[in-house]
């Protein structure tokens, strides 16, 4: 029988501080109430562990870099962490918040926090319809639940794969270094938590266990396992998606049903995501689509001045613009283009930012540099979700506090970004959105 309640106070009473580290700026797509270090050094984890939160988030933003610059900065993220736990006192569980779709630097920053040391590897993010079942991962669609090796996201130009189990995905992007130790959902659900701490225990320095998960009781059974297994002295990695990493830091959702800004309420979508469901996202924005202001694939340093002046005008016009990257299928046939293109929009974000009150940042890199590169922000605090797995954030800036929605490149439907247009507001009556009030500009 499952007894949740006894395993969510088991969780709750593991006082270890939990320091996530984000491979890009989406790890918040499962939590509210949270700090997130956006430039991490050694001082904000001092401030972090002198304080009494359970938790934080540091984005590592590894997962834009090639890999041996990925595993210098998170090796040296995990140091300072450790460094600072010890000066403190305090004990530190690091949690390698990873993509839900299998993407990133996996083994590669797991060997650079603990070579040699099992690892629980949990990519299911039940909000955003991602699990796991007889070690096959899924992505739900709204026509069913397709292996995510199925899909665009294996392959990637950078972190593609072929593996249809996560078992043979192991072996793929370890180079056979490292093996699969599954526990099946049966397993999970008819030993609860100790069928993962004994897998944990059991597993060999080479080993990732790999969770069937596929509903809330079985995220809360692996998390309570792991603090079974780690109270026994078990010495384990964490790599996970947004939901385990929730789950183990006590922290939940909070659905947002708008966002309020204040006057004039300048509204910039801004998207450097080159995937088909990214720009199915875009074109279902009509109208703004169709005025949008493209960064072309053949774009130059110093382009962002004029960028910037045709986005100003459109928000002028309509109190809100939509700057993307070109959407053509040619970068791969343009040297350096997906660098350039990013810096360009980075670039002219940053001659805006004074302009705007609201940035909408459509994929995972590009919510991360537009913030830190762009707006200038140091840190920021996760209100909660306007749509499953979109965090608003508030941002902490040299200008002030500004909202800040981080819309992945994986994340929903083709309605989306309209959505989430429809629930900003700068009029009195909450029901009015901002493209209601755009309406006739």
């Amino acid at each position: 029988m499952q007894d949740l309640a006894a395993w969510r106070a088991e969780i709750a009473a593991d006082q270890r501080a939990k320091v996530i580290i984000d491979d890009d700026p989406t790890g918040t797509q499962a939590v509210s109430d949270v700090d997130v270090i956006l430039r991490p050094d050694r001082a904000t984890f001092d401030e972090f562990l002198a304080s009494a939160q359970p938790a934080v988030f540091v984005l590592s933003n590894s997962r834009a870099f090639a890999e041996r610059p990925a595993v210098e900065l998170v090796g040296g993220i995990a140091r300072a962490v450790d460094a600072a736990a010890r000066d403190a006192g305090r004990s530190a569980t690091l949690i390698l918040r990873g993509d839900s779709t299998l993407r990133g630097h996996v083994v590669a920053e797991v060997e650079a926090v603990a070579p040699h040391t099992p690892v629980l590897f949990v990519p299911a993010f039940l909000d955003g319809g991602r699990f796991t079942r007889d070690g096959i991962h899924y992505l739900r669609t709204a026509t069913g639940a397709v292996p995510v090796a199925d899909t665009e996201f294996a392959r990637d130009p950078v972190f593609g794969y072929r593996s249809g189990t996560l078992a043979d995905w192991v072996r793929e992007v370890s180079g056979g270094r490292r093996h699969a130790v599954p526990v099946p959902l049966a397993r999970l659900r008819a030993h609860g938590p100790d069928a993962v701490a004994d897998a944990l225990l059991g597993a060999g320095p080479d080993a990732f266990v790999i969770p069937d998960c596929v509903r809330e009781a079985d995220l809360l059974a692996i998390a309570a396992g792991l603090v079974r297994a780690q109270n026994r002295g078990a010495r384990v990695v964490v790599r996970c998606a947004a939901s385990l990493a929730a789950a183990l830091a006590g922290l939940s959702t909070r659905p947002l049903d708008r966002i309020p800004l204040p006057p004039p309420g300048r509204v910039l979508v801004a998207c450097g995501s080159f995937t088909a469901a990214s720009t199915r996202q875009l074109r279902a924005l009509g109208g703004l689509w169709d005025r949008r202001v493209e960064i072309p694939a053949s774009a130059q340093r110093g382009d962002d001045a004029l960028l910037a002046g045709a986005v100003r005008e459109r928000l002028q016009q309509d109190g809100h613009a939509l700057l993307a990257s070109d959407r053509a299928p040619s970068h791969d046939r343009i040297a350096a283009a997906p660098e350039l293109l990013m810096d360009t929009l980075v670039a002219t974000v940053r001659r805006l930012a004074a302009e705007v009150d609201l940035v909408v940042a459509k994929g995972g890199i590009t919510s991360a540099r537009l913030a830190t590169d762009a707006l200038g922000a140091s840190g920021a605090w996760v209100r909660g979700q306007i749509r499953p797995g979109v965090p608003v954030r508030r941002l902490r800036t040299p200008q002030g506090a500004p909202s800040y929605v981080v819309v992945p490149g994986n994340v929903g439907t083709d309605s989306t970004l309209r959505d989430i247009l429809d629930r900003i507001t700068t009029d009195p009556d909450p029901r009015r959105s901002l493209l209601d009030q755009g309406a006739g500009r």
